[in-house]
């Protein structure tokens, strides 16, 4: 296709140049036409004029011999005049014969002017008709040449049609191997996470095996001194139980040669012998009962025991799920931002050396980081989730906090913390099994609320939006596009029409009817989010990504309308620039980043001031994360922020911050959520 574009170029410039030519040549040709036009014009004017000098002298002529002949006819007695007038006319005669001769020279010159002009004209003639032949056979090249360039268009069209359609199949191709790569790194990234958490499991369970296995030592070492207590008072038992038997024969050996001889006079005394004989074998009994009671006590205890474990177990659950309402309560009550803290599991990348920086405690509610050359610190959040909770654990706890916005609330949840503490995994996880994260699994969540409550009368419509600020610039990720097409930039402005609030005009709303729609939703946004790959993130997000849900609720028997919003915020990940290595343009986004979290810390301290300082301004507008999030932390809704730790030694400063800022968080008072309801009558 190349080698026949070339061609046709060249061609194309030959027609150009003969172009070129022809149309000078013709204008040489219309020169010169257009000179010898002028010429001819002027000859014939000029013969033309000679003509009617001539004629006019001719004119006078006559008139002059008229006057002569009528003036002899008048007056022929006045020959003196006619003489006079004859010499006149004579003169006159000779004058004009003068000037005809003068005349007729001068069209002589004419007529050898004009043949001249006509050779000249007949010359150029003969040029015209062989330029006009020479025209005709460029015309000819011409139109072969065209016909050629035809054939040759053709040609190249047809290579042009059969290159783009190579070319599309290799887009589609590439597009198909893209989407392949994407699902391989998605398969990736859960097998990675299935193996981080197994890891995780594995160290919990050689924990708990530990444990298990002390207190199974713990339980021989009693059990050892249980049976040696009880083979001790087994042995004291059976040494008086043969001394109970000895004294048994050697009363009984007494009794028989007493029998004969004290029969009659000693029947009291015998009476009085034989039953502390009796006596005697009843406290044998007694003690055969108690050995057997001391062999059956051990396995009756360990049983007792594992059921007293079972049933305060239960009571542990039952208090702890108690403690959590009547927290959640108090939380709401308060109107606190409530804040989970995870820590994720080692991952490959950490290196070999699998020392965690963080403690948890057994009661999720506390823990304590380890920083080199520091004094150990605890932290204590609404719950604590320990490397080895899963992705259902996680969501299990933020579940009602989610079910809030299908009544009516508007609820945000945002993950905060450094590259690569596990952000992204959390908020939308990997594949579509256990690995999900809180964004699916909360559409999964609402579309089961909703269901369940049609079957009340209320009737819901969903939609959802995906948008990202990169390098404080409002990105919608679900606008179509091209790849080579740069995103749109949005602005974001005060919602005039519903009061208080904040809304992106020109931000795309998707329909959502079932859990693949927001499957479809995400994978999508996850290919036009901005990732890049730093030193210490091999997938790092560079952007802040919002996913909202839309819900509406009507309810035509009660004349009830409801509206809630459900934010789902990832948040990118803080970084040291020393660290992560970052520059380019990674410099600039990461710079971007820690302003616009540097702006989020300022707006918690600001509206924590609130609690001892009146007046005091929130600054929302510092930057577009916070100016988005304005509604939701301005006392309208439910927030929870979901602090994310790497467990890594290398990262415990970075811990550190991120469990300061979010205990700061945790002591913000956003005021008592508004439920969003209105009439419909």
């Amino acid at each position: 296709a190349q080698e026949v574009s070339m061609q046709l170029q060249q061609e194309l410039a030959v027609k150009v140049t003969l172009s070129a030519e022809k149309s000078e040549v013709a204008g040489q040709l219309e020169q010169q036409r257009i000179e010898n036009d002028l010429k001819w014009s002027a000859v014939q004017a000029e013969k033309e004029q000679l003509i009617a000098k001539a004629e006019a002298l001719k004119d006078e002529l006559a008139q002059v011999r008229a006057e002569a002949t009528r003036k002899d006819q008048d007056n022929a007695g006045t020959v003196k005049s006619m003489r006079d007038m004859q010499a006149f006319a004579m003169s006159t005669n000779e004058r004009l014969t003068a000037e005809n001769k003068a005349l007729a020279v001068k069209l002589a010159s004419i007529e050898a002017s004009s043949k001249a002009l006509e050779k000249e004209s007949s010359e150029s003639t003969t040029t015209i008709q062989r330029l006009q032949a020479t025209i005709e056979a460029l015309e000819a090249a011409k139109s072969d040449a065209i016909a050629l360039a035809k054939e040759k268009s053709e040609a190249c069209l047809a290579a042009t049609n059969e290159a783009q359609e190579q070319l599309r199949i290799a887009y589609a191709e590439t597009e198909k191997r893209g989407l392949l790569d994407a699902q391989l790194r998605e398969v990736r990234t859960e097998l990675q996470a299935c193996m981080a958490q197994l890891q995780a499991t594995k160290a919990e369970l050689k924990r708990q095996a530990d444990e298990h296995k002390m207190g199974l030592e713990r339980d021989a070492n009693v059990r050892t001194n249980l049976e040696q207590t009880h083979h001790n008072a087994l042995q004291v038992i059976m040494a008086e139980m043969d001394r109970f038997r000895e004294e048994k024969v050697t009363l009984e050996s007494e009794l028989n040669t007493w029998k004969t001889k004290w029969h009659e006079t000693q029947e009291n005394k015998n009476m009085v012998e034989m039953a502390a004989l009796c006596k005697a074998q009843s406290e044998a009994e007694v003690y055969k009962m108690r050995l057997n009671e001391a062999q059956n006590s051990t396995t009756q205890s360990l049983e007792a025991k594992n059921q007293l474990i079972a049933e305060l177990t239960t009571k542990v659950k039952e208090g702890e799920a108690l403690r959590r309402k009547m927290h959640n309560q108090i939380q709401e009550l308060r109107g606190n931002v409530r804040v989970f803290a995870r820590a994720r599991p080692f991952l490959p990348c950490d290196g070999s050396s699998l020392e965690s920086s963080i403690v948890c405690d057994t009661e999720n509610q506390s823990l304590t980081i380890k920083v080199p050359q520091r004094d150990p610190e605890q932290y204590t959040f609404d719950r604590v989730f320990a490397p080895i909770a899963g992705q259902d654990t996680v969501f299990e706890e933020v579940s009602e906090f989610v079910q809030s916005a299908v009544d009516g609330y508007q609820v945000c949840l945002f993950s905060y913390g450094q590259t690569g503490s596990g952000k992204t995994h959390t908020m939308q996880g990997s594949g579509n099994g256990e690995m999900r994260g809180i964004i699916p699994r909360s559409i999964k969540k609402v579309l089961e609320e909703c269901e369940r409550k049609n079957e009340h009368g209320w009737k819901y419509t969903l939609q959802a939006s995906y948008l990202e600020i990169y390098n404080e610039t409002v990105r919608d990720l679900l606008a179509p596009r091209s790849p080579t097409e740069d995103p749109k930039s949005l602005e974001i402005s005060m919602n005039k029409n519903k009061g208080k609030g904040v809304h992106v005009p020109g931000l795309k709303m998707v329909p959502i009817s079932m859990i693949e729609d927001v499957e479809r939703l995400v994978e999508r946004a996850s290919r036009t989010r901005s990732v890049s790959a730093t030193d210490m993130n091999e997938h790092s997000s560079r952007s802040h990504s919002v996913f909202t849900l839309y819900l509406s609720g009507v309810n035509p028997e009660l004349h009830v309308a409801l509206e809630g919003r459900l934010n789902l915020v990832d948040l990118a990940g803080s970084e040291r620039i020393s660290r992560s290595g970052a520059t380019g343009d990674r410099l600039k986004e990461a710079q971007a980043i820690n302003k616009s979290l540097s702006c989020l810390t300022d707006v918690f301290r600001a509206i924590a001031a609130q609690k001892t300082e009146k007046n005091v301004h929130i600054p929302f507008r510092n930057s577009k994360l916070t100016y988005l999030l304005q509604s939701c932390l301005s006392g309208d809704g439910k927030t929870l922020m979901m602090v994310n730790l790497s467990p890594t030694l290398e990262s415990a400063n970075e811990t550190l911050c991120s469990l300061r800022f979010a205990r700061d968080v945790n002591k913000c008072e956003l005021g008592r959520a508004k439920k969003h309801l209105s009439s419909t009558t």
